[in-house]
């Protein structure tokens, strides 16, 4: 695992776009969120 200095020591940090808690690590551009659509679309098809 890489340190970042700049980034803060929280496991998980929580997503103001996608309401969604996610990794510091994993919290890129769209690749989180791809799986948070999913998820969405999934509860609005029942």
């Amino acid at each position: 695992m890489i340190h970042n200095p700049r980034k803060k020591r929280t496991s998980k940090r929580w997503c103001q776009i996608c309401n969604y808690k996610v990794r510091g690590a994993h919290h890129q551009e769209g690749t989180h969120h791809q799986e948070a659509l999913r998820m969405i679309a999934k509860q609005n098809e029942y």
